[in-house]
Formats: structure tokens, C-alpha cells, sequence
């Protein structure tokens, strides 16, 4: 549903940047974590995505405590194929 939704929002060749938990957040609580791995799955070529790039980020939060901290994060940034 969310990559369907994203296709309606996204016009061919359009840019999607995404910031997510990592899987390498090890601490308890907080959003689900995604995989590396399910971002390449999901965003494949196959289902008209093109990833450009997937860093490793901080997700700035006080969901650890009261002071700011970062989550371990994702950012990455993935196009819209022409085609689909």
C-alpha cells in the first residue's frame, strides 16, 4: 500500500528522499527499524524505482531520552522510473 501510494504522489522521474530507522539501532522502543535490504526489495527496478543513493544517517530525536540524541538512520534517495 505505501509504494502504491507513493506512485500516486510521485511523478515519473520525481525524487523520493527518505529518512528511516536502521536496523543498526539496537536500543529498545521507537519506530520499526528497516533493512537495508527491504529498500532495495521494495524499490527495485522491477516495481519502477531507481535507488541513487542509501547513506547511513543519524535520525535527530529525545525519543531516547531528554536530550537530543540520534537514532541510527537511513537516507536515501530513490526516483521514480519513467515507466512502470
Amino acid at each position: 500500500i505505501y509504494i502504491k501510494n507513493l506512485e500516486f504522489l510521485i511523478k515519473p522521474n520525481g525524487l523520493y528522499i527518505q529518512l528511516c530507522f536502521s536496523e543498526k539501532e539496537t536500543r529498545e522502543g521507537g519506530p520499526r527499524r528497516i533493512k537495508k535490504s527491504d529498500l532495495y526489495e521494495l524499490f527495485s527496478s522491477q516495481n519502477g524505482w531507481t535507488i541513487e543513493s542509501i547513506e547511513d544517517d543519524v535520525y535527530e530525536t529525545t525519543l531516547f531520552g531528554s536530550v537530543p540524541s540520534g537514532g541510527r538512520a537511513y537516507l536515501s534517495t530513490i526516483r521514480r522510473n519513467n515507466y512502470t
